[in-house]
């Protein structure tokens, strides 16, 4: 009898922290600004493979994050994806999204031979 309320307590904390863990990525994504700068395909990727984990969405998204500030900087222009008035913005921020799910297809084929965040960025 106690095993079964072992059990069921350890679900009922597992859902918790599953909630937890949501309302923290939401709330990350929102002060971040996350889905109108990289838009939503991006942020799905980042939940779907992140499984819902807030540290590893975060690393997903400070990956871009760097990568993109990185880019600016060499190129030295501001890269706006979000800028309705381009008409890549949409086209940039989908190949953004195709790019990071091939990256996971790799990982998971074990394609990949360094540090997966290095091969990240």
């Amino acid at each position: 009898m106690e095993s079964q309320n072992d059990l069921l307590t350890s679900v009922i904390e597992n859902v918790q922290d599953i909630e937890s863990s949501r309302e923290l990525l939401n709330e990350f994504i929102e002060n971040k600004s996350i889905e109108v700068i990289y838009a939503k395909p991006i942020i799905q990727n980042f939940l779907k493979y992140s499984k819902y984990d807030f540290v590893t969405f975060k690393t997903f998204y400070d990956k871009l994050f760097f990568a993109h500030k990185a880019v600016e900087d060499e190129v030295g222009v501001s890269i706006m994806l979000n800028e309705p008035i381009t008409a890549y913005g949409e086209k940039h921020q989908l190949d953004l999204s195709k790019a990071f799910w091939r990256s996971i297809q790799k990982y998971k084929a074990n394609e990949i031979e360094k540090d997966f965040n290095n091969y990240l960025f």
